[in-house]
């Protein structure tokens, strides 16, 4: 493993993102002036897909471009309730130690990816960020990793993800990465069979001197 690559809310940070109101305003957006039905109940990668599966030719830009606008100032909002999460910042620390690259992959935005960074201290032990620019492009879809680890000069393959969500496993296994799961909190995930998983962030420096072999599957 050459690298070490977190998600960012729930992984490293907390935040109090009124995803709620998003996603029921992205859902008025969509139904109002698209003529889609999407329900709240459901991820924004998942409405993303189905713009993709409704909507055709140049008009999926404009709308990709409006959700994200949404998404934009629900982030904005939420900056001043960014808090750090237990053992991330000694964690980065020791992976760095180990010789380790680290990054960050988000579906934030990128102004909401880099402030929240900065506000909690972590951006001097961050190599790299992969935040959403284009939701097209934002994870889960791999090109979004394979951006991140041509950034970090470590191939998807010599990459561990660490992440609370299942976008992150899928992220990760449609690159090729390894995973490990976290539960924030201790909050326990409902995550596949087989799948690593860590209570702490303080547990990935010590995984990684165990065999990762496991970790690929």
């Amino acid at each position: 493993i050459k690298a070490v690559v977190f998600d960012l809310d729930g992984t490293l940070v907390s935040s109090k993102i009124d995803f709620a109101g998003m996603k029921a305003e992205l859902a008025c957006i969509l139904r109002e002036r698209y003529g889609l039905t999407v329900s709240t109940k459901t991820t924004t990668a998942d409405m993303v897909d189905t713009v993709l599966a409704r909507v055709k030719g140049l008009k999926v830009s404009r709308v990709l471009t409006e959700m994200s606008v949404v998404m934009d100032r629900y982030e904005s909002a939420a900056l001043p309730t960014v808090s750090l999460m237990p053992g991330a910042s000694s964690s980065l620390r020791r992976l760095k130690a180990m010789g380790l690259k680290t990054g960050v992959l988000t579906r934030g935005g990128v102004t909401y990816a880099y402030e929240a960074l900065r506000r909690t201290g972590l951006s001097g032990l961050i190599d790299a960020v992969e935040a959403r620019v284009d939701l097209l492009k934002a994870k889960p879809n791999p090109v979004a990793l394979f951006n991140l680890c041509a950034r970090l000069e470590a191939g998807p393959w010599e990459s561990l993800v660490v992440g609370d969500h299942i976008i992150d496993l899928v992220c990760s296994r449609l690159s090729g990465a390894c995973f490990i799961g976290f539960n924030p909190m201790g909050v326990k995930r409902s995550w596949p069979s087989g799948v690593e998983t860590v209570d702490s962030l303080a547990e990935i420096p010590r995984l990684l001197l165990k065999s990762v072999s496991s970790l690929f599957k």
